[in-house]
């Protein structure tokens, strides 16, 4: 679900999100533009990972929010202290959400692994 941030707001949502599985696309940067939230300290990015919410990190719009991958992950681990296997967990969250097929998944899974355990 793309912006499906403010379901943080709602345990029960949370509750069936976890559940299911469902994975939120979250744009921090853009929804600080946005004034979804006003500051980045209220970002609820901690909150929907502890309620095991499967979320991913994205740009949005890069020409509008004039960020990149790099930047809204280094953004997130200076706010919130990421962990190597937090920030690991993110991307393979995304891995296994693509809209692709399961031998490009398992590419994705295994390049995003070996980065990390390389690093």
């Amino acid at each position: 679900i793309g912006h499906g941030v403010r379901s943080s707001e709602d345990q029960a949502v949370m509750k069936r999100l976890a559940e299911t599985g469902v994975v939120l696309e979250l744009c921090p940067t853009s929804n600080l533009n946005t004034a979804v939230y006003g500051s980045i300290k209220d970002y609820p990015l901690r909150k929907l990972m502890t309620e095991g919410v499967r979320v991913t990190v994205n740009t949005d719009n890069t020409t509008v929010s004039a960020t990149t991958l790099r930047k809204e992950f280094g953004l997130l681990r200076e706010t919130f202290s990421l962990t190597d296997a937090e920030c690991c967990l993110l991307l393979l969250n995304a891995a296994e959400a693509a809209f692709t097929d399961p031998s490009t998944k398992e590419f994705l899974r295994h390049s995003i692994e070996s980065a990390f355990l390389n690093a």
